[in-house]
């Protein structure tokens, strides 16, 4: 290395603060795993396939630029009574695929790169309350996070919503702080946020709208701080200019999307007393749950089928049954019911407690500010729960909540016990860094084809192989059945891959009428081939081909 270039890197390794160069550290770790085998392992089912068709549209000028985004599912009674979100997803990808060009990784990118934002996003949040060595370990399990990661590798509309969280909450934060004297920058980025997150999910129109709302309310009407109004306008201008596309798409079509907003049914529904009970138990469980997930993601065999895994109840389930005493002398009770619970009955404990007896501004302002946001969340959830809406991605919007509850629990215990604060810090750690590591591992090992998964998920890599056998066919239009569960995920996708070759799939149903001189293929999860198989579904099998945990057969018809 040229003694110019050293004496330069040196100067910088001195400049740096040792934190700085942990952090660093951990981004470059969380990089890592966020772009490993991006291509190859990138989820690609009905939904990117479906968002991946409306970009090629654009792009190719089949289609001008959508003035409103993806709809949002149970929201409506039927499907053209759906609830649309607004465009700034799409935008997203098709600035993507313009720079990098239009293919299905490009629009996975902007999710890619909000989440890497997050992790030193992260620390700079936790840092408004926690001393160093949290902040900088609580980063470090974000970056390794196999939750996190899991939705960093691939596009959806809801993947990015971390990253505009913490803006959120960071730039409320800075208002009621600094007060008037907040910056310019500061009120543009709140605009930033709430003009893109109310576009990334319902749950987050709600969210962000009813925060601000009671926190200009705190603001002006108890603080008596109206010398702000200028930048609050200037907020509310950056939202609204963001917002602008769908606004007036919104006034041409009567606000019919408004009408299918509030038609939701859990908006309108009205249970029984002992449905509202039911559902508010349910609620604090799944809550509870969640909160555990998030930190852990404790099971590697459904990591790769993402949005799937969801709340189960098992702690209400015990109750409901009536053999609580019996329940109490499993050890399922004592080794994984009471953990999950304990982390979130006693960190919202500490929560209530540290606002209470917190008198220095900022550090209370923040306590104030995450117990608004997740009191609103928690009754956002508790309508949806009614819906149907048990997934843990749909927490996606608390992600950082069980960190600050374990961090609040963790002050406490070093006012307690101040001489083993450091070793329980670093079991915790080490902990919790185990067990995403371990989903980690797994995963990897179902995509190396090492474990047979137990879902069925479509990734990138396996559907353009398939495609690729596919459409060495001659014919330009080829039949194609399968394993009911498995081959549903992979028509769309496998139909947007071939579609450039002009090659048309036939699905096969019961009525469908098969031309013997087209060629007829059964995709099928990869199971153990025997010499005696001859058949499938009455056809005699001409070829097989084992593609990653496909096997797809090539059939006489």
């Amino acid at each position: 290395m040229p003694l110019e270039l050293k004496n330069y890197f040196s100067k910088i390794k001195k400049s740096l603060p040792g934190h700085l160069w942990i952090l660093l550290a951990i981004l470059l770790v969380g990089i890592f795993l966020r772009t490993y085998n991006f291509h190859a392992w990138l989820k690609f089912e009905d939904d990117q396939a479906r968002d991946a068709t409306l970009v090629s549209q654009v792009i190719s000028g089949e289609t001008a630029w959508p003035q409103i985004g993806p709809t949002m599912r149970k929201s409506g009674v039927s499907e053209d009574k759906l609830f649309h979100l607004g465009p700034i997803y799409y935008d997203f990808q098709i600035i993507s695929a313009k720079l990098f060009g239009n293919i299905p990784t490009s629009l996975a990118y902007p999710d890619l790169l909000f989440s890497i934002l997050t992790i030193p996003l992260f620390y700079y949040f936790l840092r408004r309350y926690f001393e160093q060595n949290f902040s900088l370990a609580a980063t470090g399990i974000l970056a390794i996070s196999f939750f996190a990661i899991q939705y960093s590798r691939f596009a959806w509309n809801s993947n990015s919503i971390p990253f505009f969280v913490l803006l959120f909450l960071l730039a409320l934060h800075e208002f009621l702080v600094k007060k008037e004297k907040v910056s310019w920058g500061w009120a543009s980025v709140l605009g930033i946020s709430i003009g893109v997150g109310v576009q990334l999910h319902a749950v987050l129109i709600v969210l962000f709208l009813a925060t601000t709302f009671f926190v200009v309310a705190f603001v002006f009407l108890l603080r008596k701080n109206w010398q702000s109004w200028n930048k609050w306008l200037l907020v509310f201008l950056v939202a609204l200019v963001l917002n602008v596309n769908q606004l007036v798409t919104e006034g041409k079509n009567n606000f019919s999307n408004e009408v299918a907003f509030l038609s939701f049914p859990a908006v309108n529904s009205h249970p029984e007393l002992s449905e509202k009970i039911l559902n508010f138990s349910e609620t604090v469980s799944c809550n509870f749950e969640a909160n555990t997930y998030l930190l852990l993601l404790t099971s590697g065999t459904d990591s790769l089928s993402v949005g799937s895994a969801g709340c189960d109840f098992a702690y209400l389930k015990a109750f409901g049954r009536g053999d609580f005493s019996k329940f109490l002398q499993k050890p399922v009770f004592w080794f994984w019911i009471v953990p999950r619970n304990i982390l979130s009955i006693l960190g919202y404990l500490a929560l209530g407690y540290f606002f209470l007896k917190e008198k220095e501004t900022t550090k209370k302002s923040f306590l104030g500010l995450i117990t608004l946001f997740t009191v609103i969340s928690f009754f956002i959830m508790l309508a949806l729960n009614s819906g149907g809406f048990k997934e843990f991605r749909y927490f996606n919007q608390v992600f950082f909540v069980p960190f600050v509850l374990l961090g609040l629990l963790l002050i406490f215990l070093k006012q307690k016990f101040p001489k083993v604060h450091l070793v329980i810090l670093l079991l915790v750690f080490a902990g919790l860094a185990s067990f995403n590591l371990n989903s980690i591992r797994l995963a990897i090992k179902e995509f190396q084809g090492q474990k047979v998964r137990d879902t069925n998920p479509v990734f990138l890599g396996e559907a353009e192989s398939l495609a690729n056998y596919l459409g060495t066919e001659r014919q330009t239009t080829i039949y194609l059945t399968g394993e009911k569960g498995y081959f549903d995920n992979f028509l769309k996708p496998l139909s947007y891959l071939l579609k450039d070759q002009k090659f048309d799939i036939i699905e096969v149903e019961k009525d469908t009428e098969i031309v013997a001189s087209r060629p007829l293929f059964y995709l099928a999860k990869n199971a153990k081939i025997t010499d005696e198989q001859t058949q499938v579904t009455g056809h005699n099998i001409k070829e097989t081909r084992i593609i990653g945990q496909s096997i797809i057969y090539k059939l006489k018809n």
